[in-house]
């Protein structure tokens, strides 16, 4: 992380958090709708749907916290440290 600080996670589209997600582990995407994205963990099979309301806007900041807390931390055994070396947005 950078100093002690967290991301706000405030600015984040689609395209960064998938891209992020690739360098932590193998996940698989799947475009369900043109806001909907399903990212599959190849290890554990576990999903996680992301909802992004428009292409040019960002998606919610509390879904993104669910999605680092719940997924990724809880579910997936990720540190925090390791998310946010790559997902800083």
């Amino acid at each position: 992380m950078r100093g002690c600080e967290k991301p706000k996670l405030v600015n984040c589209d689609s395209d960064k958090v998938i891209s992020a997600v690739k360098k932590l582990r193998k996940f698989t995407t799947k475009q369900k709708s043109s806001s909907h994205i399903t990212l599959l963990d190849e290890i554990t099979k576990k999903k996680f749907t992301l909802i992004q309301r428009k292409k040019s806007k960002p998606i919610k900041q509390g879904l993104m916290k669910d999605f680092v807390k719940k997924y990724l931390v809880e579910a997936l055994g990720l540190t925090e440290e390791e998310i946010y070396k790559y997902l800083w947005c």
